[in-house]
């Protein structure tokens, strides 16, 4: 998404348009209840996330069903409990619904595999009783690793000439001016269509328009103003439905939606500020859906972008790790913001990288630990290494990919804001409203790659403090350098004109690869197990949840599996895994962050028995149901009966059962006894009138058990 700030008044009278928030995507198959009551939706995720003029957080989470409707989800829970979900994946969630309420209120939720019958599920579960989960953090253990991947994904194979068909909406609102043509949002689409085919260097050929229709409609610009989820995804599916033929998906060969909203609604009253919103996607061929209402080249292509899986582009403003980071910072980015009257930049080096689109030879992964010299050619340029790239730490102890390129702000860069004077002390928008040098030399950025699930792939550009009089600084000339405040490399710059030398010097460092989300069961055994970037690493890693210690193990061999126990209960838990390399083992980089577990809820085991003779139409029935606990999950709770998909009994209790005996020895009974407890449930059944298998549900009472139906070897005939 993008937003326009106020006018911000530069040297030079540049009018700066700020752009944030963006979205994710995919589509859906819900269950709907009555108002006020708890009730399942099941189907393809869409996520949208936005900010507003004053700063705040803007995230729309919606499930799309079959038919084209958006059930909006309250964003807060919803990213708490689907943490684990990415763009495309099935989920079903339990929703609490008020009359009041802006969206529905998540309580549980998960990611679906795909469906198999009772039979196979029981099968599952028994093997799964002996297997070991692990916690695995094996990962690229190169410089470019983790966005080979990323390149890989978003690239979906494209070579050249790469469509997306296109449907376009034009809002035709009496109230308010500044009303899009079918031929003015057309041009708009053709600014962004263009910057996207120069920028991939011909892998996409453009979003190509199949239909265009005006929407009649009123009270446009106060119906968006409060950017609430319902409001958004139904103007949307509202728009959608006047193509019936379209695919408006996420997925590979979707079709694009765009709605232009009247550029007025930006001056409106009560307007958020935004001037573009997209669903992101997850590479080249991902369609997906837009609002346009201010129309520029920015705003156009920064949208597009969004659709290709791109998230912003930041800035950091600080010198230590917990430094400020002001998104949509990044003014030598498409992804960043926008500056009223200046071409967009050329795409960053290292996402045209990530998206498939340049040359492997045009990007340098520096993959060894000590001093490297590259000469980069500027960013625009078509030939020669135009970003080296290489692997250091972040903050939370977790592995990061920097990149370095060169921006001279000639060729296409020539009109770009960074290129002219002014940008030398650009004037942010955060609360210090701090100055930033952002003029043609040497850019250092972090790639935010781990979060292309719901941001896309972005960028931070790191900076200097002010010195010697002189502005923050995000550039750096010849005879300069950018020293990471941990220590861990440094980037330091020489000779610049056509070219730049630049010398990379990075720190050994022994690290856990790609720590990662992990998904178990309650009951079962599992392992944190991790490799090294550095085989020859020794040392111990620890495994905790907030101050108790799960579990330690020695490192041998750069790998390490470190034993958790069984019992954690079902929910997500944060894991801290700290890495304590061995005294005297130069070059290895001691570390700590973190890994989310989530543990599943259990599915306890039945003994189900009937009388057959009973189990005919016109009788009752009584069923018996004995369940098996999960280590100290006792399986109390309700069952009741079913066949087919009829429910023909009342719910019964689960009722414990203690059963003493003694032991015998001759004729003496040892007074020592022995104690059998059981979990079982007495179904009698009402008269039964049709035929069919069957079935038994279980609804625990324990937390850490999940709700069950059980198929049986019964039929009632």
């Amino acid at each position: 998404m993008r937003r326009r700030s106020p006018v911000i008044l530069l040297a030079a009278a540049l009018a700066v348009s700020t752009v944030p928030v963006a979205a994710a995507s995919a589509s859906s198959t819900a269950d709907h209840s009555s108002a006020g009551q708890d009730r399942v939706v099941t189907g393809e995720l869409w996520i949208a996330e936005g900010q507003t003029r004053t700063g705040s957080e803007i995230t729309a989470m919606a499930v799309r069903d079959s038919s084209g409707t958006f059930v909006a989800l309250d964003a807060e829970s919803g990213l708490r409990v689907l943490r684990d979900a990415q763009v495309g994946d099935t989920v079903s969630v339990t929703l609490r619904s008020g009359p009041e309420a802006a969206a529905s209120t998540v309580i549980s939720g998960d990611v679906l595999a795909p469906a198999q019958d009772d039979e196979q599920d029981g099968q599952q579960a028994a093997a799964e009783d002996e297997a070991q989960t692990e916690l695995s953090t094996s990962g690229p253990g190169v410089a470019g690793g983790l966005l080979d991947v990323q390149r890989a994904a978003t690239s979906g194979g494209a070579t050249a000439g790469v469509p997306h068909r296109t449907f376009v909406t034009y809002i035709d609102d009496a109230a308010v001016g500044g009303d899009y043509s079918e031929a003015s949002a057309r041009q708009v689409l053709q600014l962004g269509t263009d910057y996207w085919k120069r920028e991939t260097r011909g892998v996409l050929s453009g979003w190509n328009v199949a239909a265009a229709k005006k929407w009649t409609r009123t009270s446009t610009c106060s119906v968006l103003s409060d950017s609430n989820p319902n409001t958004l995804y139904a103007v949307w599916g509202a728009a959608a439905a006047q193509y019936p033929s379209a695919n408006f998906t996420w997925k590979p060969g979707g079709d694009t939606l765009v709605v232009f909203v009247p550029a007025d609604c930006f001056s409106a009253a009560g307007w958020p500020g935004w001037t573009g919103m997209t669903t992101i996607g997850t590479g080249l061929r991902s369609g997906g859906f837009s609002f346009i209402v201010v129309g520029d080249e920015g705003t156009m292509a920064h949208e597009l972008g969004h659709e290709l899986g791109l998230g912003h582009s930041n800035v950091e403003l600080g010198s230590t790790l917990s430094s400020h980071i002001l998104e949509y910072g990044g003014i030598h980015s498409v992804m960043g913001i926008d500056v009223n009257g200046y071409s967009a930049p050329a795409l960053d080096a290292a996402l045209q990288y990530g998206l498939g689109v340049i040359p492997a030879s045009q990007a340098t992964t520096i993959t060894k630990p000590g001093t490297s010299t590259v000469t980069l050619s500027p960013v625009s340029a078509s030939s020669g290494v135009r970003t080296a790239m290489f692997r250091s730490v972040g903050a939370d102890g977790a592995p990061v990919i920097y990149a370095v390129e060169y921006r001279d702000g000639k060729g296409v860069d020539a009109t770009a804001a960074y290129a002219v004077p002014a940008a030398a002390a650009f004037p942010l928008w955060d609360p210090a409203s701090t100055t930033v040098s952002y003029a043609p030399g040497v850019r250092v950025y972090r790639l935010e790659a781990g979060e292309l699930a719901q941001k896309g792939l972005g960028s931070t550009t790191m900076t200097n403090p002010p010195a010697g009089g002189k502005p923050r600084t995000a550039t750096f000339t010849s005879g300069t350098s950018y020293k990471d405040p941990a220590g861990n490399f440094t980037v330091s710059v020489g000779a610049v004109g056509a070219t730049a030398a630049v010398t990379i010097t990075t720190r050994a460092f022994a690290v856990l690869n790609a720590l990662a989300k992990s998904t178990t069961t309650y009951g079962k055994k599992r392992s944190f197990v991790g490799t090294f970037s550095n085989a020859a690493a020794t040392g111990t890693v620890t495994v905790a949840e907030g101050s108790k210690v799960l579990g330690r193990a020695s490192v041998s061999a750069g790998r390490v599996t470190v034993p958790l126990p069984k019992n954690l209960k079902a929910g997500e838990h944060t894991l801290w895994v700290s890495y304590s390399g061995t005294p005297g083992a130069t070059g290895f980089l001691p570390e700590r962050g973190p890994v989310t577990l989530v543990v599943k809820k259990a599915k306890a085991k039945a003994k189900i028995t009937a009388t057959k003779s009973r189990l005919k139409r016109g009788r009752t029935a009584k069923v018996t149901v004995q369940l098996k606990k999960v280590l100290k999950a006792k399986p109390t709770g309700k069952v009741l009966v079913k066949v087919g998909k009829k429910t023909v009994s009342k719910k019964a209790k689960v009722v414990k059962k203690v059963k003493v005996t003694k032991k015998k020895h001759g004729k003496k009974k040892h007074a020592k006894a022995k104690k059998k407890v059981t979990f079982v449930a007495k179904v009698t059944t009402k008269k039964l009138t049709k035929k069919g298998k069957v079935r038994v549900v279980f609804t625990p009472k324990n937390k850490n058990l999940a709700k069950k139906t059980y198929s049986t070897k019964y039929k009632v005939r």
